[in-house]
């Protein structure tokens, strides 16, 4: 499969936070004499970039709500199980381009029809185009299907029998949406084509011609045209020549060698305990669950901070198991995400770790009634009530988001008589936040 995911920066991102949000290696490259910093995936020394071959985002990007999105989708719910959408492309270019207050391209397209584009600045969606829907306009006749000029030479394989007069090719029609700067989202019409069968001969061709106005038949077009309009930049092929692109900073991410054996160490405790469930306990069995049951805790207390990133390693470096539930996170964003040690279940920002631990956590903020007091608002992290002080923040009524938190551990919550009675177990620091008042769009604070 062809495939291609971009993160563009219209200024240089500040590399200790970009490093801070990491969540594997990556490389930045600066196209010469233009505003445009390209976030590529790592590769050996003295390779060329990639430009984009990598599939999973390189940075920390939480789920961030997009109200003027969600509307758009919930005007066609007929359609929506066509649309060809990537939220995380969404969140990224939404997400990064507050942290870094600037405007963000993102995007994700491959040779299967996906070709999903978004661009953000400072916290607000700009620009997006993807792929919803294809109909079919009407079945050609005899004489013009065998006039179709076809762009494909190739046979059809089936393990049914084959009709070698059967004629069966149709004019399509798919759908676009696009939102441009100051205008809601909406559909138009993208491409045009015939596509079919006659007997096994497969005919394919596109009925629209290359132009500013006109889609081509090419892969990644979105990606291209919107870095073209708003960056100015020109995205050479794989094969083209890229020296105008200039490596500005990379970044190794080694997760620790406790980090990788806590995982393997859970994982085994996993398929140890379904085998126990359809099997006798034996004597070699016993021993190593006792072995990972009286060790397992321990294996959380990771000093290497790059491990801990995201919501999954910082779960894994404290000995936790990660659980995410999208369904409750859609009740109340963040609500599903949580960390399962010795039977316990925390939130990200209430994960337990040593004295002096540091690790970047990024949680959802939003309001509610108190427990104690429905008459007064309290705050919630994740879905759970906060009562703490954040450095920095000040709540605002009627206002939800994400914060990007530098978290600080104070005293040892590893046992239950290492921290002192009613001392703050965490100090957190805000880094980054990226708010929204409920039911509008997002706002810069």
């Amino acid at each position: 499969m062809w495939r291609q995911r971009l993160t563009v920066f219209k200024d240089k991102p500040e590399i200790s936070l970009l490093r801070e949000m990491s969540t594997t290696s990556w490389r930045l490259y600066h196209v010469k004499d233009k505003s445009a910093w390209f976030l590529d995936a790592f590769a050996p020394e003295g390779a060329p970039p990639s430009l984009g071959a990598h599939y999973d985002s390189l940075i920390k990007i939480p789920d961030i709500i997009c109200p003027e999105f969600e509307a758009f989708l919930a005007e066609h719910p007929n359609k929506f199980d066509s649309f060809q959408i990537y939220r995380e492309i969404l969140h990224e270019a939404i997400f990064l381009s507050q942290m870094f207050n600037t405007q963000v391209l993102s995007s994700y397209s491959d040779d299967e029809e996906s070709d999903f584009v978004a661009v953000a600045e400072h916290g607000e969606l700009k620009l997006l185009r993807f792929g919803c829907y294809t109909e079919e306009i009407r079945q050609l006749t005899r004489a013009e299907a065998f006039a179709v000029d076809s762009h494909i030479t190739a046979i059809h394989v089936s393990d049914k029998e084959i009709d070698i007069n059967r004629i069966e090719v149709y004019e399509y029609l798919t759908y676009q949406a696009q939102k441009l700067p100051n205008t809601p989202i909406m559909l138009y019409p993208f491409h045009r084509y015939v596509e079919g069968l006659i007997g096994n001969l497969v005919v394919f061709k596109t009925l629209w011609s290359s132009s500013d106005t006109e889609p081509p038949n090419l892969i990644f077009r979105n990606a291209h045209i919107t870095l073209r309009d708003q960056f100015a930049v020109v995205l050479p092929d794989y094969t083209a020549d890229i020296d105008d692109f200039e490596l500005i900073a990379q970044y190794r991410f080694r997760p620790s060698l406790r980090t990788v054996t806590a995982k393997i160490l859970g994982d085994l405790l996993t398929f140890l305990h379904k085998r126990l469930k359809k099997h006798p306990l034996t004597i070699l069995s016993s021993l190593l669950l006792l072995i990972i049951m009286v060790f397992g805790p321990n294996r959380a207390l990771d000093e290497n901070h790059s491990s801990k990133n995201s919501f999954e390693g910082s779960c894994l470096a404290s000995g936790g198991e990660p659980r995410i539930d999208k369904s409750l996170s859609k009740i109340t964003p963040g609500l599903g995400k949580r960390c399962v040690i010795a039977g316990l279940s925390y939130p990200e920002h209430l994960i337990p770790a040593v004295a002096g631990d540091t690790r970047l956590i990024a949680v959802h903020y939003s309001q509610a009634p108190c427990q104690a007091d429905q008459s007064q608002d309290c705050m919630l992290l994740d879905g759970a009530e906060f009562q703490e002080m954040i450095a920095g923040f000040t709540p605002q009524p009627d206002t939800r988001g994400v914060l990007l938190l530098n978290r600080t551990t104070l005293c040892n919550k590893t046992g239950p008589a290492e921290c002192a009675a009613d001392a703050p177990v965490f100090h957190y620091q805000l880094q980054r936040q990226l708010l929204v008042s409920s039911g509008s769009a997002p706002k810069v604070d």
